[in-house]
């Protein structure tokens, strides 16, 4: 199902906030070629409530970075865009955080427990792993 995932992280005053929408996953078909059945349907909510919940943020003074587009929300770079990994969007770890990714969501393959959020792609990896987020920042 649709996945909302919230969570702060940091103890400074500077507020850093990233508002990850994801809307389509798997690859679009071309006009020759049958529809992926197994694909995570589209979430066509997701743009407005992003866009909404962004600028909400910007009242509450938080400089807020929105990712909606398609190339930007692939797993390998929305996992890695939380992680801190990207240099040009990297956010201070030592500031406070709130992190919102709105998307699709499940265990992980093979686990039991834990939660992965799928890109774009209709992918997740290990750099999707929520999980890992939470434990590399704690």
């Amino acid at each position: 199902g649709s996945f909302f995932f919230f969570f702060l992280i940091g103890s400074r005053s500077d507020r850093r906030a990233v508002v990850i929408g994801v809307e389509q996953f798997g690859v679009d078909p071309g006009d020759d070629e049958e529809p992926d059945l197994t694909a995570h349907p589209e979430l066509r909510y997701v743009p407005k409530l992003a866009s909404q919940l962004d600028d909400i943020l910007a009242k509450f003074g938080y400089d807020s970075e929105l990712v909606l587009d398609k190339s930007k929300t692939i797993a390998k770079k929305l996992g890695r865009r939380i992680r801190g990994q990207g240099r040009k969007h990297r956010l201070d770890p030592a500031a406070v955080r709130l992190v919102c990714v709105l998307s699709h969501g499940e265990r992980p393959i093979g686990g039991t427990d834990g939660l992965v959020i799928i890109g774009s792609d209709g992918q997740s990896c290990q750099d999707t792993d929520v999980a890992a987020w939470l434990t590399e920042r704690s």
